[in-house]
């Protein structure tokens, strides 16, 4: 494990500690973007609009790692909450074909390349 993997690891679980559980805090943030834009928000979209901030902050402050190693978190927590819905694919084409793979076999489908 890399140091910059042990920081983000611990960014995490400190974060975990203080606020609780993604998978049980991020579908109520989830609620109330949505009852703020009036639109349906998903829980794995949490982490994707919390990295919008870090973002724009790394854009201004590109030598403050603060900001870099949230993203790593945020996007750590996004796989986290996408879970087995996530299709490990390395080209378009092999997404493609799992996807497929995914229609016919269903959503609990996991296979990977050549396992269809």
């Amino acid at each position: 494990m890399s140091q910059q993997s042990e920081v983000v690891d611990e960014v995490i679980d400190g974060r975990r500690g203080v606020y609780g559980e993604p998978k049980d805090t991020y579908p109520r943030i989830a609620q109330m973007i949505s009852g703020l834009l009036g639109v349906e928000v998903h829980d794995w979209q949490v982490p994707l609009i919390m990295m919008c901030t870090k973002l724009v902050r790394t854009a201004e402050a590109p030598d403050y790692s603060d900001n870099s190693d949230d993203i790593e978190g945020y996007l750590a927590l996004f796989r986290e909450l996408v879970g087995e819905e996530m299709l490990h694919a390395r080209s378009v084409d092999d997404y493609l074909m799992l996807k497929a793979a995914r229609a016919v076999h269903g959503p609990s489908y996991g296979g990977g390349i050549g396992d269809e």
